[in-house]
């Protein structure tokens, strides 16, 4: 059974593990996501919780928040201007 911040931290690991999905053959893989009830493989998807939207859909970026340094924001506002 994890804990609230296993749980919390379980979306980062099927994120790392579905990047190295992408990059090693199916057949080399050592594990796998599956959906426990069925055993089927499944296949995560980061998603935009306001729209539904797979992430590589969107036009995503990150952007200074509500709290940075200065130098943090100056670095974001000439980032964008690429």
């Amino acid at each position: 059974m994890l804990t609230a911040r296993g749980r919390e931290f379980l979306p980062v690991l099927v994120t790392l593990a579905a990047f190295g999905d992408r990059h090693v053959p199916a057949d080399s893989r050592s594990i796998q996501l599956v959906n426990r009830t069925s055993g089927e493989p499944a296949e995560a998807v980061l998603v935009d919780r306001r729209t539904g939207r797979p992430l590589e859909e969107l036009d995503a970026g990150f952007a200074a928040g509500p709290g940075p340094s200065e130098g943090m924001r100056e670095h974001y506002a000439l980032s964008s201007k690429d």
